[in-house]
């Protein structure tokens, strides 16, 4: 049987796997307020178990965004509608959070702008895609998220808040979230680089291979090493000068993110092709994340 014959196991398309993100992102929210709103309750476990569940939707937004950035036309316009974006969902939350009496507290409660994280990411990517001297812009994002993941680190090992950056205009997952994605970037010129040797000995070429199912086998397999290794690394990096239940150099809380490893099931079955791909979806898509925290936080503020 043929490469090409082969039978696959990568049966979940992207249309697939970013409603699974949208779900796992919606039980995670519904967790913040569960355990905001509830303590010393089952409903508070319950919020808790919601946000464990959560933690997948981050790593499959990342994997999706790395996929579209090497399909988009033009990279420009995918980074520019993820920064309206960003730009529109921190306003609401900035009138929210400061207009409304008794909701300052909230600036500083981990309650991040996901669209900040794909932010970063997409700007990296957009740099990355540049030609030439422009490739020197990788410094902005990169330097955003190196301050970012440094307050977080000074707020974590000093027990305080940095007021003049409030944690929602920041990307939560900062050096974090960018290392994952450029783990799954680098995935591609890791399955050419492993494959190589054995395409040379049957003689077929990379660009035929790529398209085959065995590639997208490969491909997310090294993505979900990749995402493995960096994760446990951060993770390993967590335990750096803990003793008595205090893990100062974790301002990620790596115990508990690490939830976010379960999304290697869906990255295994990734088949590759886009899937339903409705112009009222991609736009539903874009619009459900503020959307369905504005219906949270009326239910939960009833």
């Amino acid at each position: 049987m043929t490469m090409e014959g082969q039978k696959s196991a990568q049966i979940l398309s992207g249309f697939v796997i970013k409603v699974m993100a949208m779900i796992f992102m919606t039980l995670d929210h519904i967790g913040v307020f569960l355990m905001f709103n509830v303590q010393e309750s089952p409903l508070y476990t319950t919020g808790y178990v919601f946000r464990a569940i959560g933690r997948i939707a981050f790593p499959l937004f990342a994997f999706l965004m790395v996929e579209g950035f090497r399909y988009t036309r033009s990279p420009l316009k995918y980074f520019l509608r993820i920064a309206i974006f960003f730009v529109s969902i921190a306003l609401v939350e900035t009138i929210y959070i400061y207009a409304v009496p008794g909701n300052r507290y909230l600036a500083f409660q981990r309650i991040e702008n996901a669209f900040a994280d794909l932010l970063i990411i997409a700007g990296f990517f957009y740099c990355l895609s540049l030609k030439g001297w422009r490739k020197v812009f990788l410094i902005i994002p990169v330097a955003v998220v190196g301050l970012s993941f440094g307050v977080y680190l000074y707020e974590n090992v000093n027990s305080m808040n940095v007021l003049w950056w409030p944690t929602y205009l920041r990307p939560g997952y900062s050096l974090l979230g960018l290392a994952i994605a450029l783990g799954f970037y680098l995935a591609r010129p890791l399955s050419k680089l492993a494959s190589s040797q054995y395409l040379t000995a049957i003689g077929q070429d990379y660009a035929s291979y790529e398209d085959t199912p065995p590639h997208r086998k490969l491909v997310n397999i090294l993505s979900c090493l990749t995402f493995f290794v960096i994760v446990l690394a951060f993770w390993g990096a967590s335990y750096i000068g803990a003793g008595e239940g205090n893990r100062p150099y974790d301002p990620l809380q790596m115990s508990f993110e690490s939830y976010c490893l379960l999304a290697i099931i869906p990255i295994l079955l990734y088949s590759g092709k886009r899937g339903y791909d409705a112009k009222w979806f991609r736009v539903f898509s874009y619009l459900y994340y503020p959307v369905h925290m504005l219906l949270l936080i009326l239910i939960f503020g009833l």
